[in-house]
């Protein structure tokens, strides 16, 4: 099974299009055919939250299984802990999110995962990341998943591809994370200093 995570703002859908467009790579990467979002969406969305920003989760397979709807707060994040991403495999939104975690690894409320694959930087557990350095936006070629938010800023040049490895970081100047509720204007912005490395939470 697999999500798609949208945002809904003061009770209409964004930005549609990339996740009808990511439902039917999904689909024919896996050999079925992909549902359609409902035409109504924005009816569906309950009354008492057609104001404000509203996370609308779509759970399918071949069929919509599920389409829920609850108010969005953005978390408070703090301190990013570079893992090793080891093999593990991403590359499409699958609902089974337990590939992500590392319940070894004890986290505070205000930490979040930055994996780590080969020295090279890849995402956090539920955000795409873009790199300033000066007026320059990059987002590292060597992602986990092809986010919606992440493909439309590359289309629209607003950032470019870089390699970037864990010990480049030092050569930017803020990380911004960003996913389909969290828009680049809305990205939460980190400096470098909030990633923290510990070798223990890499493989030998």
């Amino acid at each position: 099974m697999f999500i798609e995570t949208l945002r809904i703002q003061d009770g209409h859908p964004c930005h549609l299009d990339g996740h009808t467009d990511r439902m039917r790579r999904t689909a024919k990467h896996f050999g079925f055919a992909p549902p359609d979002l409902p035409a109504d969406l924005d009816a569906l969305v309950p009354a008492d939250l057609r104001t404000g920003t509203i996370r609308c989760r779509v759970l399918y397979d071949h069929t919509l299984r599920e389409i829920t709807f609850t108010p969005y707060r953005k978390r408070l994040i703090e301190r990013l802990i570079a893992v090793d991403a080891g093999a593990m495999d991403y590359a499409f939104k699958y609902a089974d999110r337990s590939p992500l975690a590392r319940p070894q690894i004890p986290l505070a409320e205000t930490d979040e995962l930055l994996f780590v694959r080969n020295g090279c930087v890849t995402d956090t557990s539920y955000t795409n990341l873009i790199l300033r350095r000066g007026d320059a936006l990059v987002t590292p070629d060597t992602f986990l998943l092809d986010g919606t938010c992440r493909r439309r800023l590359l289309r629209m040049g607003r950032v470019r591809t870089a390699r970037v490895r864990l010990s480049d970081l030092p050569a930017y100047d803020e990380l911004l994370l960003v996913n389909a509720m969290m828009p680049l204007d809305e990205a939460i912005r980190l400096p470098i200093s909030a990633v923290h490395s510990d070798l223990s939470t890499f493989a030998p």
